[in-house]
């Protein structure tokens, strides 16, 4: 027989599977909610609008690359031959300040760091010029130019001409040289000889330069440097060619200007009659000809003053 106690169920709470169907069907109360006071809106809309800025002058910040703007202030320095102080312009900070406003603290506005980055930049592309040139396929012909700055600095100009391995035609500035001396032809002798020892040229071909007789003086000096220090012969008389461009404009100040002493003392130097006929007639005719030209001097800058009109395109005609 069983007894009474055993007919009593169980306490629910032994089963872990018992559902409490009251508690179950009961809703819980809700939470009270946090009520802001109505002057902390302001705030909050403050720190809203902090937070969306702060992100948006991030992105901007990281979508701006410094290395292809440094890389782009280098090549319109250097390729467009402007001043350095360029960067100081308050012109360029507003053309790079409207295409990004948030890199006002990344731009360049100092020339010597302007210098700096060429510097290095040339020293990073030195490298790898002295490879194409020294796997050339023919002789590296030279040319050089010496002048003086407005700064009253000598400056002398090496530039270098090759066919790379490729059978392409190449030609760079190999060197801009300060001549802290003197304009002499042995002190360019020994910048030029600098560069050629820096790219590790020595297959030199031909020279072209100038009518200067410093000139003279250079390759001579070059030719005996070259075979003294590195033992490479270069002939200084037959590896010359002087610059056609030069010969032209010395040709026409002897013949529009009557500037050179040399035309007129070959013209004395026949000593009969029809030389000295020569030099009265060239005499009267380099008069004329200084005056036409002197003309047309003053009519290219009454156009340029004037402006573009028929008239004076007329005129100029």
């Amino acid at each position: 027989m069983v007894s009474e106690s055993s007919s009593v169920p169980s306490t629910p709470s032994s089963n872990p599977d018992f559902i409490d169907v009251e508690r179950f069907f009961t809703r819980e109360k809700a939470k009270p909610r946090a009520l802001y006071p109505a002057e902390s809106i302001p705030a909050i809309s403050r720190h809203v609008y902090h937070l969306i800025h702060h992100a948006i002058r991030a992105a901007l910040r990281n979508a701006f690359n410094r290395q292809a703007y440094v890389d782009a202030i280098i090549g319109l320095v250097t390729r467009r031959r402007v001043a350095f102080s360029m960067v100081e312009w308050d012109e360029l900070k507003d053309l790079a300040l409207a295409c990004n406003p948030a890199i006002e603290d990344s731009l360049i506005t100092s020339r010597r760091t302007v210098m700096r980055y060429i510097s290095a930049n040339y020293e990073l592309y030195a490298d790898h010029l002295a490879q194409s040139l020294q796997s050339a396929v023919s002789m590296i012909r030279i040319s050089s130019d010496l002048w003086t700055s407005p700064h009253r600095h000598g400056m002398l100009a090496v530039c270098g001409q090759w066919v790379d391995k490729d059978y392409g035609l190449r030609k760079a500035l190999l060197g801009l040289l300060e001549c802290p001396k003197d304009h002499s032809g042995k002190s360019q002798a020994g910048l030029i000889a600098d560069v050629l020892k820096r790219f590790g040229i020595r297959r030199v071909g031909y020279h072209t330069g100038d009518n200067a007789t410093s000139n003279n003086t250079c390759l001579e000096a070059l030719s005996e440097k070259l075979f003294n220090e590195r033992e490479i012969i270069f002939d200084p008389v037959r590896r010359r060619i002087r610059c056609f461009g030069h010969i032209i404009n010395l040709s026409l100040q002897a013949f529009l200007l009557a500037r050179s002493k040399a035309l007129q003392a070959a013209l004395h130097a026949t000593g009969d009659v029809a030389g000295a006929q020569s030099v009265e007639t060239f005499s009267a005719a380099s008069v004329r000809v200084h005056l036409l030209h002197q003309i047309f001097r003053w009519i290219k800058h009454w156009k340029r003053t004037m402006g573009d009109s028929k008239e004076t395109e007329m005129l100029a005609e």
